[in-house]
């Protein structure tokens, strides 16, 4: 995407590795999308206008293990939330201080900056805008793996203004 105003894969890859202190590889993978089966994470950012100005959505398998990781929590607690299908209080703590940090992935000179607003866990359901704003065509759709813990998907998208 040359126009895009996303951050590319490398900058994806270096973020998560600094943050998480651990090797991090990041590739081009598919989109993350809300179903009853496959629940999701979505991580919301406003612009300074207040609208929706960026979004992250994690799938169940890297906000278990993004959160994990960040503070040591033990993998087995990790795959055993997936096969829960919830992200546990301890893990969430995690997983928003890493959304919180991540609104630094949307920074852009053709972008105001933007805040982190909120998360919508998989064990709840997504507000009507947030569900329209993940069919924006302005996204970048990554598989990521966390050494030690294991691999999800994460897409990032900015929604139509």
């Amino acid at each position: 995407m040359e126009n895009s105003t996303l951050p590319p894969i490398p900058s994806v890859q270096k973020f998560l590795a600094d943050l998480l202190c651990r090797n991090v590889d990041v590739e081009e993978g598919v989109s993350v999308e809300p179903t009853p089966r496959s629940p999701v994470a979505v991580a919301t950012y406003t612009s300074p206008d207040g609208s929706v100005g960026a979004m992250c959505v994690f799938d169940l398998e890297l906000a278990n293990f993004a959160g994990a990781s960040l503070s040591l929590i033990p993998v087995g607690l990790a795959k055993d939330s997936v096969r829960s299908r919830e992200v546990p209080p301890s893990i969430e703590e995690n997983l928003l201080e890493i959304c919180n940090i991540g609104a630094r992935l949307f920074d852009h000179p053709k972008h105001p900056s933007v805040r982190f607003q909120q998360a919508f866990l998989p064990q709840g359901e997504l507000p009507e805008d947030v569900s329209v704003g993940l069919k924006s065509p302005e996204r970048i759709d990554l598989k990521v793996d966390i050494k030690g813990y294991g691999a999800g998907r994460m897409s990032l998208l900015r929604p139509a203004s």
